[in-house]
């Protein structure tokens, strides 16, 4: 893949952050009397610093290249659990673990799994303090302590490169990645780069589709993935991937440059609230016709929106009736890279984009129901929402997420009126004194009429399933008639009733 800078060749990855000392020169000390009990292939493993910990996940507290040192308290005595507890280690690249006396008995299966996974598994005498080992990593590893030191005070200067020199993305990210030892991508929680200027994402395999919207630093292939949240939402992972010719820092670096490059982050964030904010202004005034042509050329390409590209208006509705979360939308747009235009009216959502596919994604991702319409030659905006509008009837009772196109052959649509005060004008012609009705005295017209009109106009069926008498059906069907003023006998006053029924849910979006 290419980025900014040009043609990147990936280098022949290691998953060990280099360190001076190895797990066998620590085995050849013969005063620490180590004994290795698994593992043996994986002797050449380096040991960037040696940590105690006696928790069943210790994982998250370390840096990567550590020789683990524990007593066995908490270490399972369930063959799969010891499996499990060492996973949990090799996840984390822990080099090695070391076990003290306390260390229940290892089973079979857990020992043959660090052979196959070539992680040594080492035993530590009784009489060896702990301390020893650690004075003998921390002593041979000196040099590589002392460089980890000038890597930190060169972290800091990579800050003030950025706030005191104004210095570009790439100057800022190729400095991080000079400083690191590691490959830099900075991508979206859609797995698209956060930043044009530094456009880079690796090309691996990712865990998971949703571990990588978790809080916690994930391990990929040959790398981390450290979350960046802004506002308690996840804008951003910096992916570092090990690059061996530079031998990379282990994970608090990385921790330490995900904090520097936050402040881009929030910047880029801001950015897109600001575009945000633009597009519906120009939204509102595309259904308002209150733009010239020449204007409207311009705005729309202000947005990266080419009218003569196939440009769509939806109305997206919640499943439960609830208004739409908004800001779920605007992020799935901008995590990807979406050209579209946003507003809502505190229930219903209508967005503007460039293709009907990226809408029924969208639906389809997030339990929403959306109509759909094309924009005609003549860049009716207010027509294209209409339509879209009428269409999102029948979608929003249905169960399941569901796009319907407004030019979908569907009965109800080519009945309703295209026209959202017409349809506002049928419910109050028609069903308002049911409604009315039945919010001041606790009564069921309008579910009792849809029921009776579903069923055919069958009294028998639609009592068995409203679970009431037939007679109580009859009733409530003669005060319908006597509140509306229509026959039910009658099949034109039926059918105006039915088409009420169909209009009532969308009006109250309008």
């Amino acid at each position: 893949m290419v980025d900014a800078r040009g043609p990147f060749e990936s280098p022949q990855l290691s998953p060990w952050p280099s360190g001076d000392i190895t797990v066998a020169d620590l085995l050849a000390v013969r005063h620490l009397a180590l004994e290795l009990i698994a593992g043996d292939k994986g002797l050449a493993r380096r040991v960037s610093w040696t940590h105690v910990c006696e928790l069943v996940d210790p994982g998250p507290w370390l840096d990567g290249g550590e020789l683990l040192i524990a007593n066995g308290f908490r270490i399972p005595t369930a063959p799969s659990d010891q499996i499990d507890y060492l996973d949990r280690l090799m996840h984390y690249r822990v080099s090695a673990i070391a076990l003290g006396c306390h260390t229940p008995t290892l089973s079979p299966e857990m020992l043959e799994h660090a052979d196959a996974e070539a992680f040594p598994v080492i035993r530590i005498p009784r009489q060896v303090p702990f301390i020893s080992l650690s004075h003998m990593v921390a002593g041979a590893n000196a040099s590589s302590t002392h460089h980890r030191l000038l890597r930190d005070l060169q972290l800091f200067d990579a800050l003030r490169l950025r706030d005191g020199r104004r210095a570009t993305v790439p100057e800022l990210m190729g400095e991080l990645e000079a400083i690191s030892g590691y490959r830099l991508a900075l991508i979206t929680p859609a797995r698209q780069p956060l930043l044009s200027a530094w456009p880079w994402v690796p090309e691996m395999l990712w865990p998971a589709p949703g571990t990588l919207s978790s809080e916690d630093v994930v391990t990929v292939d040959g790398g981390y993935a450290i979350p960046i949240s802004i506002g308690g939402r996840v804008e951003a992972h910096l992916v570092g991937i090990l690059d061996d010719a530079r031998r990379a820092a282990g994970l608090s670096h990385l921790r330490r440059i995900a904090v520097i490059v936050a402040l881009e982050v929030a910047a880029e964030r801001e950015r897109r609230e600001e575009r945000r904010r633009a597009g519906q202004e120009t939204l509102v005034d595309l259904l308002s016709g209150r733009i010239s042509s020449h204007e409207l050329e311009r705005r729309l390409s202000a947005h990266r929106l080419a009218p003569g590209e196939g440009l769509c208006v939806a109305v997206l509705r919640a499943s439960t009736g609830q208004p739409v979360n908004v800001d779920r939308v605007h992020y799935w747009f901008a995590d990807r890279q979406r050209p579209y235009l946003l507003t809502d009216d505190g229930r219903l959502v209508t967005v503007l984009c460039q293709a009907s596919t990226a809408l029924e994604h969208l639906v389809a991702q997030s339990d929403l129901r959306a109509g759909i319409a094309q924009v005609d030659d003549g860049l009716n905006f207010a027509r294209a929402r209409q339509r879209a509008l009428v269409a999102s009837i029948p979608a929003a009772r249905l169960k399941v997420s569901t796009v319907i196109h407004a030019d979908d052959d569907d009965r109800a649509l080519s009945w309703l009126p295209g026209d959202p005060d017409a349809l506002i004008h049928l419910v109050k012609d028609t069903l308002a004194p049911l409604l009315h009705h039945d919010a001041e005295h606790g009564s069921d017209l309008v579910v009792t009429l849809r029921t009776y009109l579903e069923h055919k106009r069958r009294s028998t069926s639609a009592a068995r399933e409203l679970g009431i008498h037939a007679h109580t059906v009859a009733n409530r069907l003669r005060k319908v008639e006597e509140l509306t003023g229509r026959d039910l006998a009658d099949f034109y006053d039926a059918f105006e009733l039915w088409l009420a029924l169909e209009a009532d849910p969308m009006t109250e979006g309008i």
